[in-house]
Formats: structure tokens, C-alpha cells, sequence
């Protein structure tokens, strides 16, 4: 089987090298400023195959082929409301869509790393999303911040950990009706997260989703909510 090129060089490699999750390798020996990991994807890309974004931070040639427009983008909301329509979980309403660039999604969250998250203006959501997401990983953030918006709809207030896994458990849940080898890669990290947070919750979550589905999912940040509730009235 021939070797691969390097996304750097275009030569094949002759001695160690690097190899990311959809094949891509680059020489081991290039300078780090010269090989870069997409931020949206995690591709391997070189400076003459990406593209910069900012802050640091590079996107691949693949994924800027696969830019969204704002027509596509309505598509990914309409796929996925329908999907938790399916699901039982009803539409999320209140909330509007800004497809923005990296320097106006860090200015609105003070993250630098951050690809979407949802913003509460007197309890109307705005989600903001990073414009160079391609399709499928848009949807996976858009999947994410609709279920918080969800959640505070619905009054529920779980811990931390459950509110993100159930966050998670719609990302992996619209992944897995897409399909297809990036979909199954972003599942396997979800999976795979080593956070207390996003990676122990999804799993508690996703637990309770395959013994009974939506509603099990459902109930246990309902009652983790409840519980919750309880200690902050104690407290206070």
C-alpha cells in the first residue's frame, strides 16, 4: 500500500510522521509553526492548505470547501427540530441563529476555542455558531445549544455534568441519523471525552437513553433538577 503525502511538503514521508483520523500525515520533521490541526474538523492541514482564522487557530482545505450558507444552515435547523419533534421532545422555540466569525464568537463568550454556544437576552436565545463550520459539524454544535435552550424552556435546571451529557446525548443523537465515517469520529469522541463534565455526563446520559430511550434521558435531568431545586433551598 503506497504511503500518503504530506499535506506540508507533498513528498511521501521517509521517516516519522504524523497521521490524523481521516488518513491525512505530515512529516514529523516540519516545523510545528508549519503543520496545523483544523479546528473544526481536527485534520491535519499545512499553511498552504488551510487557511488562518485567527487567534491562532487554521481550518483545513476540506471544511472550507464545505463552508455554510445561510440557506444550508436553515436546512441543518429544520433537520434537526424535526428530529426532536420524532424524538418527543417538541420544537425548541424563542431563539434566533447568528452565523458568525471566530473574532465575534470570542468577543460574546470570552472563549477563544469556542465553536457555538447560546446567549440569553431576556429570555430570548441567540445561538451563535462559527460560519466555517462545514455541514455536519455545525449540526452537531446547533444539536448541542438547542437542548440547553430547551432545558430552560422546560424550567429545568439539572446539575452540570447532566445538563451538558443531555446536551451531548442530542449532538450524538442527530450524528447518529446522519451517519457516515466523520459522524461515527465525532461520536467516538463524544464517547471517548475524559471530562467530568461533558464526557462523565454524556455517558451517565446516554446510559439512561439506552435502556428507555428520550423519555428515561428526559427524566433523569428532571430529577436531577428537582434535586437540585432542593439544595439551593436549603441553602437560601
Amino acid at each position: 500500500m503506497e504511503r500518503p503525502h504530506c499535506v506540508v511538503c507533498g513528498r511521501q514521508p521517509l521517516g516519522p510522521f504524523y497521521k490524523d483520523w481521516a488518513g491525512r500525515v505530515a512529516c514529523s520533521s516540519h516545523p510545528r509553526e508549519e503543520v496545523h490541526a483544523c479546528h473544526c474538523c481536527s485534520r491535519i492541514c499545512g499553511s498552504s492548505g488551510g487557511h488562518t482564522i485567527g487567534h491562532g487557530l487554521w481550518v483545513c482545505d476540506v471544511c472550507l470547501q464545505q463552508r455554510m450558507t445561510q440557506q444550508q444552515a436553515m436546512g441543518v435547523v429544520n433537520y434537526i427540530q424535526n428530529g426532536y419533534r420524532k424524538a418527543g421532545l417538541g420544537d425548541v422555540k424563542g431563539w434566533s441563529l447568528k452565523v458568525s466569525d471566530l473574532e465575534t464568537l470570542v468577543r460574546e463568550s470570552g472563549d477563544v476555542n469556542v465553536k457555538g454556544f447560546a446567549k440569553n437576552f431576556g429570555g430570548i436565545y441567540t445561538v451563535y455558531i462559527l460560519r466555517d463550520l462545514p455541514k455536519l459539524f455545525f449540526a452537531s454544535v446547533l444539536a448541542h445549544e438547542l437542548l440547553h435552550i430547551w432545558q430552560y424552556r422546560q424550567g429545568l435546571s439539572p446539575e452540570q455534568a447532566l445538563c451538558e451529557g443531555f446536551c451531548n446525548l442530542g449532538s450524538w443523537y442527530v450524528l447518529r441519523h446522519i451517519g457516515g465515517m466523520e459522524a461515527e469520529m465525532l461520536m467516538r469522541q463524544l464517547a471517548a471525552n475524559p471530562d467530568p463534565i461533558y464526557g462523565d455526563g454524556f455517558r451517565h446520559v446516554l446510559g439512561y437513553y439506552e435502556e428507555g430511550g428520550w423519555p428515561a434521558a428526559v427524566q433523569v435531568i428532571k430529577d436531577s433538577s428537582k434535586k437540585h431545586s432542593k439544595i439551593w433551598q436549603t441553602l437560601f
